[in-house]
């Protein structure tokens, strides 16, 4: 996959390009359909995966990049504010055992 990054005001824009055999995507799609991506309908009208159109397979791939994205994100902000927060420990320790 190549990916264009692109500032734009605040943000970056992120597009990208993935080729892949039809084979490939409708697998992945279908692996996150059984995973439970999508809207599977209710009891009374439940929605196949077969009943679904490209467009709403391939909304489960971008779907599913976008967690993924998210949640790389969040643990490394998660790590880095434990990190800090140990240091602060460590040090506000420190200060107290050398208080006379």
């Amino acid at each position: 996959m190549a990916l264009t990054i692109k500032p734009e005001g605040t943000k970056l824009r992120v597009d990208g390009t993935w080729l892949a055999s039809q084979e490939l995507l409708e697998d992945f799609a279908e692996y996150l359909w059984n995973h439970g991506y999508g809207n599977h309908g209710t009891e009374e009208e439940p929605i196949e995966f077969a009943d679904l159109t490209t467009a709403q397979k391939l909304a489960l791939l971008d779907a599913h990049i976008i967690r993924v994205a998210l949640d790389c994100a969040a643990d490394t902000k998660d790590k880095k504010e434990k990190a800090l927060a140990d240091i602060i420990t460590k040090e506000y320790k420190d200060s107290i055992l050398t208080i006379e």
